[in-house]
């Protein structure tokens, strides 16, 4: 609703219709004949501009509303003198997010992910597969050559700009990225598990090829999953049995919405104080429609 009003938008009828309008025409340049119909309509092409306009519009709403909300359950005022200071959000974060958390993550929703057709110029040791993840492998090749010189560690942003200098000298267009909850010294040792995490170490590891979904259909994403959790048990000596993968090969466990919670709340249900958690996911980006319309998350996704 605030949103809604955000935007000057009172009927729930007329925003409903836009939220349908948008979707359908957000999917039709994914498939060809989508693709001739814009093309031979240009009016169409360019309701198809608009309405993504009128998206971009109710995402960045959305957000405001998300932030201030936030900003007052934490007693703070979003002052149009630029909001709170660093300061102020780490004295009164709430406790859930004061957990040591870090992401890599490989490309931004707008992106596909890139499938590399054969992994070997990586020079990953016993690769599972020809395919892989350009990120994945990129990523791989660089922690493995940190292992093979263990007398000059890397630190975050060494590794963030080897990678990117990887992938750039690939023809890839992914831009890795370092996200975490609290403040990091990025100068400091890169470690894909933290020297504090003393205790039980676990993995969920998700690989999404899409079998059968064209033209959306990736090679790599199993492969991913197999080469890091090698590289897991190897390296930093997770075991077999804490590792849960979820992968639409018929063999492990459908990834699927439910499914991936599931794993997620089973992994962190079962951990302590001291322990560490992987999470690792190949697979296609999303966008945030789902979070902005919940009426699709709930019927169609």
């Amino acid at each position: 609703q605030r949103v809604k009003r955000r935007l000057g938008y009172t009927s729930i009828l007329d925003t409903t219709i836009l939220q349908v309008f948008t979707k359908t025409l957000s999917l039709l340049p994914k498939f060809k004949k989508g693709k001739d119909l814009l093309r031979s309509h240009p009016i169409l092409y360019t309701i198809n501009q608009q309405t993504m306009g009128f998206f971009n519009k109710l995402k960045n709403a959305a957000s405001k509303a998300i932030k201030e909300d936030l900003l007052k359950s934490m007693g703070i005022d979003d002052a149009d003198d630029g909001g709170m200071t660093r300061d102020e959000f780490e004295a009164n974060k709430p406790d859930e997010l004061r957990k040591d958390i870090r992401m890599i993550s490989g490309c931004a929703d707008r992106q596909t992910s890139a499938d590399v057709s054969n992994v070997s110029s990586f020079q990953l040791p016993d690769p599972a597969g020809r395919a892989g993840g350009a990120c994945t492998s990129t990523l791989l090749k660089v922690l493995y050559a940190d292992e093979r010189v263990p007398e000059e560690d890397l630190s975050f942003t060494q590794v963030l700009e080897q990678m990117r200098r990887h992938l750039k000298e690939g023809g890839y267009s992914q831009i890795p990225q370092l996200t975490s909850m609290n403040p990091i010294d990025v100068e400091a040792k890169f470690d894909l598990v933290p020297e504090t995490a003393t205790g039980v170490r676990r993995a969920v590891m998700i690989g999404i090829n899409y079998v059968g979904d064209e033209p959306g259909e990736l090679s790599g994403c199993w492969n991913d999953v197999l080469n890091m959790k090698k590289y897991i048990m190897d390296v930093h000596g997770f075991e077999e049995d804490n590792i849960v993968v979820l992968m639409d090969d018929g063999e492990n466990t459908e990834p699927t919405r439910e499914n991936i919670i599931e794993a997620y709340r089973t992994v962190v249900a079962h951990s302590e104080e001291g322990d560490a958690i992987f999470l690792h996911y190949s697979g296609e980006g999303e966008s945030d429609f789902y979070t902005i319309f919940p009426y699709f998350e709930r019927n169609y996704r």
